[in-house]
């Protein structure tokens, strides 16, 4: 994802504007046993989203990091994390994409769906 805002965001600032939905996670606040890597790198995507919403807003372009807890997808299953993951309550996915969308139109640096 760095990558690809990076590349976007001369073409963003060129046209004086421009959005990126990064993708974090609730992982981005808390150790996870089992899933380190991931939650480490959650935290990474989010300090790293947050200094690019604080730098580009004089661009005209906004940036909102998106934090979702479980959400109906197969991300459990298909990357193997041990446990029940069956038993909880997972967003709807229709759900998280609202609240990324409405936390872009605000403004918002974050949003964590749900709450």
């Amino acid at each position: 994802s760095i990558q690809l805002a990076h590349a976007a965001i001369p073409v963003m600032k060129k046209r004086g504007g421009g959005a990126i939905i990064s993708v974090s996670s609730i992982a981005a606040f808390q150790p996870l046993p089992y899933m380190s890597t991931y939650a480490a790198t959650k935290a990474f995507n989010f300090v790293h989203s947050m200094g690019l919403w604080g730098e580009l807003k004089a661009h005209g372009i906004k940036v909102v990091t998106l934090c979702p807890g479980p959400t109906g997808t197969e991300f459990a299953g298909v990357a193997r994390v041990p446990g029940a993951f069956s038993n909880i309550h997972r967003d709807d996915v229709r759900v998280v994409v609202r609240s990324a969308l409405r936390a872009l139109d605000l403004g918002l640096p974050f949003v964590v769906p749900g709450w």
